[in-house]
């Protein structure tokens, strides 16, 4: 209901500003309106991915999965994190620190949320969280990228699907700027797109995610290429992560 109350920060298509924890919220009522068996977003990835392509990802974690299999998230302090501001960039730092800001509104939604320890209670990881809370392993992150760099066989894609993925539209282009993240951003269909903050794949066909503290997953199609890189130990760069980009970098250099 908050959310269906909702009004717009700006007047729609004039600005751009990143959903970071309401978008998946978003996107779930709308499957459910429109998914004749009315599923969740968390059953219809389940039934129509995650199966058919065999991946340990859920939206919405399974009793059935043990404890022992899930990696429990290191978070850090807010020493730590004004240690190292310098990774970030001063402009969304500055805005997020602003109580006021369309950021610290985005990021901070709720305590609940925002505190990275409340992510390792199974109460938290049982509810469908889809902007937030999706759980699964890298090899099943890249095994999903890839079924879409390689044409979608498996799940029955149509070329149509796959070239509007690749084609970034002209509202979403390099030099749009993110009202939330404070710097251009790409993005196209719920996917990032290559641009100068993000950097990635090997034309502006890949498309792609990063997640907050260091993941990131992405389809390449010109390379036939999907990659995923996950930790559970967050770092403080909003995209490039030396630890994630040392491996990106390895991966191309073998290929």
């Amino acid at each position: 209901p908050l959310l269906a109350r909702q009004k717009p920060a700006c007047v729609p298509g004039t600005k751009q500003g990143y959903h970071a924890q309401t978008m998946g919220l978003y996107m779930g009522e709308l499957m459910r309106r429109i998914d004749p068996q009315q599923r969740s977003i968390g059953q219809y990835f389940h039934d129509n991915i995650a199966q058919p392509l065999d991946l340990e990802f859920y939206i919405g974690l399974p009793d059935s999965i043990p404890a022992s299999r899930v990696a429990k998230l290191k978070g850090f302090s807010i020493f730590q994190m004004l240690l190292n501001m310098r990774k970030m960039r001063w402009s969304f730092v500055t805005s997020l620190l602003n109580p006021k800001s369309l950021t610290a509104a985005a990021f901070m939604a709720t305590t609940a949320f925002s505190d990275i320890e409340n992510y390792n209670q199974r109460s938290l990881q049982r509810i469908e969280f889809p902007s937030a809370n999706g759980i699964g392993s890298a090899r099943s992150i890249a095994k999903a990228y890839s079924e879409f760099a390689t044409g979608g066989k498996v799940l029955k894609l149509q070329p149509q699907t796959l070239v509007e993925l690749m084609i970034a539209p002209p509202q979403t282009g390099e030099g749009t700027f993110d009202e939330v993240l404070r710097a251009p951003v790409a993005f196209s269909l719920g996917f990032s797109k290559p641009s100068q903050t993000l950097p990635f794949g090997t034309t502006s066909s890949a498309f792609g995610m990063p997640g907050t503290g260091g993941s990131f997953g992405f389809a390449d199609p010109d390379k036939r290429l999907g990659y995923a890189y996950v930790m559970n130990r967050y770092g403080f760069y909003p995209s490039n992560d030396p630890r994630e980009k040392a491996l990106r970098d390895a991966v191309y250099r073998c290929i």
